[in-house]
């Protein structure tokens, strides 16, 4: 495969070209399907200049070059003092990676190789090759750096939409609202397809899109909103996004599978908690801890003294196939 770069300025005047000519049998990764990975070799050929002694200040990127079997690649540099073009082509022989390596000048209008430079290349152990290709009388080398490498070329495989997993939660700064009103809190979780809130005196709610032994499609997801209804209770959780790239699922509305359980704590039982935890936090104060903030431990004192509840924990996984109800699964497939 060939590819090209633009060159940058080279020293006296700026800016000449660096073209790529692309000729042979061998067109790249094949857009054919194919049953097992591929492999190729490639060598990439970079161009530059520089004057050693007088620092890194002077170095110029004369662009690259890359070429694979089968294929020819150019890359030229023009100044006043220089007009050279490089050639290089890859080709194969006895499982051998050979590239036939050659500069021309062009100074005198018309392509010359320069026989002292032009050689067969071997870079079967992809070792890297540097070649000095001219010099100018104000100490100026000018070089190419061969260094070879190998591309793989996977096996391609049938698309499948599971590939992109819209499955997986993506709830990453979603907020959660009861009852359309109590915010309980915000959520920081992605990667798994069944995920849970535990919220103290109310429920821990396992919800997925996927169908779940023991759940009912008691939950709704549209436009990035998850609504789930229980008898008197409604539960929110805004900002939902899914998939590989965190997107919004687009469609719907889609059924949302829940398992209402018990929640861990009691509202009684988090409220003595949350006092352990603020009593620990004061004596950390008093003994001269200066990473917990003042504010933190008054917030803490507002929950223990509010009517309301709050969001404990929340978490994800990925639903084992014993939790799959396959039944439900093969009837939502029959309806689509």
């Amino acid at each position: 495969m060939i590819f090209m770069h633009k060159s940058l300025s080279c020293a006296l005047i700026a800016v000449w070209f660096l073209s790529v000519l692309m000729t042979g049998i061998c067109h790249g990764q094949s857009p054919l399907p194919r049953d097992k990975s591929t492999y190729a070799y490639v060598a990439e050929f970079k161009l530059y200049s520089i004057i050693p002694p007088a620092g890194p200040e002077t170095f110029r990127d004369h662009g690259n070059v890359s070429v694979e079997v089968g294929r020819r690649g150019e890359a030229g540099i023009q100044n006043l003092s220089q007009n050279l073009r490089v050639v290089a082509t890859g080709r194969t022989k006895d499982r051998r990676f050979l590239v036939d390596f050659s500069v021309q000048d062009l100074s005198k209008g018309k392509a010359t190789a320069i026989e002292s430079l032009s050689r067969e290349i071997e870079l079967t152990d992809l070792k890297p090759e540097s070649v000095e290709i001219a010099r100018d009388a104000d100490g100026r080398i000018y070089r190419v750096n061969i260094v070879p490498r190998v591309n793989e070329y996977p096996a391609t495989k049938p698309f499948s939409s599971e590939a992109m997993h819209w499955d997986h939660w993506s709830l990453i700064g979603s907020s959660l609202i009861l009852n359309d009103q109590d915010y309980l809190g915000t959520l920081g979780i992605a990667g798994g397809n069944l995920a849970f809130v535990d919220v103290p005196g109310l429920a821990k709610v396992e919800f997925s899109l996927i169908p779940l032994k023991g759940s009912t499609g008691d939950g709704v997801l549209q436009d990035g909103t998850i609504t789930i209804r229980h008898e008197q209770t409604t539960l929110a959780i805004k900002n939902v996004r899914n998939g590989q790239s965190a997107e919004t699922l687009k469609g719907g509305p889609y059924t949302v599978f829940v398992r209402w359980n018990p929640p861990t704590l009691t509202i009684e039982q988090y409220r003595e908690q949350l006092k352990e935890t603020i009593q620990q936090l004061k004596a950390r104060l008093d003994g001269g801890d200066t990473t917990i903030p003042a504010e933190a431990l008054n917030r803490l004192q507002r929950s223990v003294d509010s009517d309301r509840v709050f969001l404990i924990n929340n978490g994800l996984s990925t639903a084992s196939s014993k939790e799959i109800d396959q039944s439900l699964l093969e009837t939502k497939g029959d309806k689509k």
